[in-house]
């Protein structure tokens, strides 16, 4: 695994330590210690696929043929982009550890549904982009880890049927964009969605 940051001069500097960590252990116990605190940096890592070097905090592993959700993104990061990947799925436990993140942009898969859960761990997220998917409805209670979204983007996707409640756990939502294609949405499919300023949202014509 590369260093945070992946530059091959740190990854050089990771290897080095490594070697003189047991033999100087006697010698310079001080300078021991900088070094294992350095190696526990590298450790972190970032996934292979992946570009950590941002200096804003974003994760960027955008167009990388993912077909999962990659694990050891660096729990400081506060955007991840996974967008124009072949994920399908998204289980429960794929973002925990990373309680930071406030945007999250799965974008451009192939993801036809969201386990209940799939986003523990993510309370401080605020924008959610699962635009160009194939999701055929959002269950309710699916968002239920995020009270904090404020932009929810699943346009693109062959959305038919809104549930009741669907968006209940999002008080503090402000920009729904569904796009186009709903053919059933429920009386209370947006019951509970007090902050709402902007919804975007499209039914097929009757003729």
């Amino acid at each position: 695994r590369r260093c945070f940051g992946g530059k091959v001069q740190e990854m050089s500097l990771c290897r080095n330590a490594q070697m003189y960590v047991t033999g100087m252990t006697s010698l310079w116990p001080n300078l021991v210690l900088i070094l294992v605190a350095f190696l526990a940096g590298c450790a972190q890592g970032c996934p292979s696929s992946c570009d950590c070097r941002t200096s804003n905090g974003t994760v960027s592993c955008r167009g990388g043929e993912l077909a999962a959700v990659p694990g050891g993104v660096p729990p400081e990061a506060k955007a991840l982009d996974l967008s124009g990947n072949v994920i399908t799925w998204v289980r429960p436990g794929q973002f925990s550890g990373l309680s930071k993140l406030e945007q999250l942009d799965l974008s451009g898969n192939l993801i036809s549904h969201l386990d209940p859960g799939a986003l523990d761990g993510l309370p401080g997220l605020r924008a959610l982009r699962l635009r160009g998917n194939r999701l055929k409805t959002i269950w309710p209670g699916v968002l239920a880890a995020t009270p904090g979204l404020a932009a929810l983007d699943v346009r693109g996707n062959p959305l038919a049927v809104l549930l009741d409640e669907a968006f209940a756990a999002l008080p503090r939502l402000r920009q729904l964009e569904l796009g186009e294609g709903l053919v059933y949405v429920a009386p209370r499919a947006f019951a509970g969605l007090s902050g709402l300023q902007r919804l975007t949202l499209g039914m097929p014509s009757s003729g």
